[in-house]
Parts: C-alpha cells; sequence; structure tokens
C-alpha cells in the first residue's frame, strides 16, 4: 500500500454474497493486505464449516476463529477495539486492511464510534436475568424487556439472548434502557478514510446461493461439526446463534427430520440474508452498492485514488 493515510476498504454485504471470496481474490493484485473478519460468528472456534470461515486460516487472516465458544461476554466494544488494532497493524506493516463481513452493527459501529453504554461491575443482573429466562420462558422475558424499551427491536433480535441480558443488566442497573444510551453521541471514533462496498445480489440469486452453500457445507461434514459441537457446549455458547445450528441440533435430538431441519435452515439463512440487506440499504450512507464487483474493477478505483 502506498498511501500514507489510515485507510481501509470495507466489503459488506449479506450471508453469501461473494464478500470473503472478493477479499481473497484481491490479494492477486494487492498481495500486501490483511482480511479483517466483521462477522460475529466467525469470531468463534469450534463451527468453522457451519459459519463459513476462511479454510485453511492463513497469517494475512485476522480476528478469525479466535474465541472460545463459551466466552459469553465478548462485546461490539470488544470487536470494536481489536479491529482498531488490526487496521492500526496493517497500516504499520504497510498492508492494506480490508474488513470484510456481515454484521453490519460492527461496520457501522466502526465508522461512527461506540455508544456511551455503562459498565457493569458485576455479574449479580446477568444472574438475575437468567434466572427470570428460566423461571418465566424467554418470550416472557422479551415481553418485559419490550415494555421497558419500546425500541428494542430496532437494535436488538428477540432470539438474541446474549444481547437481551446485556439489555436487562443496563436497565437494572441504570434505571435507563439500553435504547436511551445508543441514542446519545458517539464517542471513541477510529478516524479513518475508507472506501466501502456493499454486494446486494437480487434476491433470487442471493436465496439460491444460500440454498446451494448449504448443501455445499452438508458434502464437507458440517453435520458431524454440529454434532461434536454441541456435545461439548449443548446451546451454553453465543454460536448457538449460528445459521442451521438450532435446525441441525433439532435433527440430531430426534426432533426434526433430517429433510425438514435442512430446509428450515435454508429458510432461517434466507429470512437473515433478506434481514441484512434491508440493514445495509438504510444504515449506510456513502457505501458503493452493488449487485455484483470484481477484484479487479476494485483495484482499479484503489488505484484511482492512489491508494495502491
Amino acid at each position: 500500500m502506498t498511501s500514507s493515510k489510515l485507510f481501509a476498504l470495507i466489503i459488506s454485504g449479506p450471508t453469501a454474497s461473494g464478500k470473503s471470496r472478493l477479499a481473497e481474490e484481491l490479494l492477486e493484485y494487492i498481495p500486501n493486505a490483511h482480511i479483517i473478519n466483521a462477522d460475529s460468528m466467525q469470531l468463534y472456534k469450534g463451527l468453522p464449516t457451519l459459519t463459513a470461515q476462511p479454510f485453511p486460516i492463513k497469517e494475512h487472516h485476522k480476528l478469525y476463529n479466535y474465541i472460545d465458544p463459551v466466552t459469553q461476554n465478548y462485546s461490539v466494544n470488544d470487536w470494536y477495539n481489536a479491529a482498531a488494532n488490526a487496521i492500526k497493524l496493517a497500516y504499520m506493516e504497510k498492508a492494506l486492511p480490508i474488513i470484510v463481513g456481515g454484521t453490519g452493527f460492527y461496520i457501522k459501529t466502526l465508522l461512527e464510534g461506540m455508544s456511551p453504554l455503562p459498565e457493569i461491575g458485576t455479574e449479580e443482573y446477568k444472574l438475575e436475568a437468567a434466572e427470570r429466562i428460566d423461571a418465566e420462558g424467554h418470550e416472557a422475558f422479551y415481553t418485559w424487556l419490550l415494555e421497558k424499551d419500546p425500541s428494542l427491536p430496532e437494535h436488538i433480535k428477540p432470539t438474541d439472548t446474549q444481547r437481551l441480558v446485556r439489555a436487562y443488566e443496563v436497565w437494572a442497573a441504570t434505571g435507563k434502557s439500553i435504547s436511551y444510551f445508543q441514542g446519545l453521541p458517539k464517542f471513541k471514533k477510529l478516524g479513518f478514510d475508507y472506501m466501502h462496498y456493499s454486494l446486494l445480489p437480487p434476491r433470487e440469486a442471493l436465496y439460491g446461493i444460500c440454498n446451494h452453500r448449504f448443501e455445499h457445507m452438508l458434502k464437507h461434514g458440517v453435520l458431524n461439526e454440529v454434532e461434536d459441537f454441541y456435545e461439548k457446549y449443548k446451546l451454553n455458547t453465543p454460536l448457538q446463534n449460528a445459521l442451521g445450528y438450532h435446525e441441525f441440533v433439532k435433527f440430531l435430538k430426534g426432533q426434526l427430520a433430517f429433510d425438514e431441519a435442512v430446509e428450515q435452515a435454508k429458510a432461517v439463512t434466507r429470512q437473515f440474508a433478506k434481514r441484512q440487506c434491508t440493514f445495509i440499504r438504510h444504515q449506510f450512507e456513502d457505501n458503493i452498492k452493488v449487485e455484483q464487483l470484481t477484484a479487479k474493477e476494485i483495484f482499479h478505483s484503489l488505484k484511482e485514488n492512489g491508494i495502491t
């Protein structure tokens, strides 16, 4: 990289849109590049096939497959700090940092800064939340949180137990909703130049790729991977949110037929991809939205802007 500025290339997009492949192809034009993960599931060890991690993990891959799967409190703030350090490291090594992923909230936080969420100095409220979920059920717990914070669905999915517990902690400790803090002025903004491409394939094409990717995973042993993982960790891990995990576990427990599990997993993946597309279209203002893109086109664009 020849630019003297702190600069990063960002490639976002829904699951199965070709982000990782595009980043790898860029290495043919820019060999001295670091690919920095911005996918919340690919951070974790344990399910590399199901989470579609690069294989093998090489030296240029950063923030992949490095967190223990039982780590419950890895936050967006943790990722922000790790990504900022990875960008600075690439800069020191005169390498191009390429941030790749579909966790839009990670990328949005990197670009806009952190919300000033309070530090909770005790495990008391986390344990309290777990007890409420066990006693009342997940749906009742979510309904209770929704009464306290009607804006909650804008920030947290109903199935994201880890972040719902965090929302409970914030409310219990401060008496204010997590949405209140997320609406305050941001801080801790890295401040760097960037070029941001978002891959948004046509819907039907994207859905077809999602389906095909599950078939590819099945041929490469994903069911055995999930079975081994479930025997060790059950549902006590953030990786329970990995696309297809619950459906395959239900098959392994005899609660779903194999074909049903596969079709449900594909459907969940398509629904998730649709939500990711919506986020990308509405949450980023200066990204370059394209249906398809080649590494050569990105390279020439970087070159025209004096980056390589």
